[in-house]
């Protein structure tokens, strides 16, 4: 997609007629569709992501929630629009790299542990460190060995057997 001119002066009445001042738009669709089509690729992303780190990805589907209203109520310019859904694009598709997490919460695996365990940075170590010290090799997928990670589990959180 090419447009020649200011992005200021593009109304979506210049976009489906297919000029903009002197300059001619190819393959560009109303700005509405063009919205909704991001708002759904990032929704989409949201929740393919969303069981590695489910609170993380909670809070990224209210922020979309929250732009998708504002654009809906016209109470934010189309661009501002853009690069608040980039923005958020950017934190859905790399989540780690906020500074908004100790330094001792420094993998992903302790980050989204960190979140699902509202943000108790000791908990999150000793849940970490019991999942190091019980796991064994090839363990995923073998019942037994995710059992001994399980109890590691639970008996840090303090939980007894179901």
């Amino acid at each position: 997609m090419r447009i020649s001119g200011a992005m200021s002066t593009v109304s979506p009445r210049d976009v489906k007629s297919s000029r903009i001042g002197n300059s001619t738009v190819s393959g560009i669709i109303a700005f509405p569709a063009c919205a909704e089509t991001i708002e759904n690729n990032v929704r989409k992303l949201i929740i393919e992501e969303n069981p590695i780190n489910p609170k993380y990805y909670d809070r990224m589907s209210q922020l979309l929630d929250e732009l998708i209203a504002a654009r809906r109520s016209q109470a934010i310019a189309y661009q501002a629009y853009l690069d608040k859904i980039v923005d958020l694009t950017r934190q859905a598709k790399n989540p780690h790299a906020g500074g908004s997490y100790p330094a001792t919460v420094d993998t992903p695996a302790r980050k989204a542990l960190y979140d699902n365990l509202d943000s108790d940075e000791a908990l999150t170590l000793a849940v970490d460190e019991a999942v190091h010290e019980s796991r064994q090799d090839d363990w995923r997928g073998n019942r037994m060995k995710q059992k001994r990670v399980k109890l590691a589990i639970r008996s840090v959180l303090g939980e007894s057997d179901p």
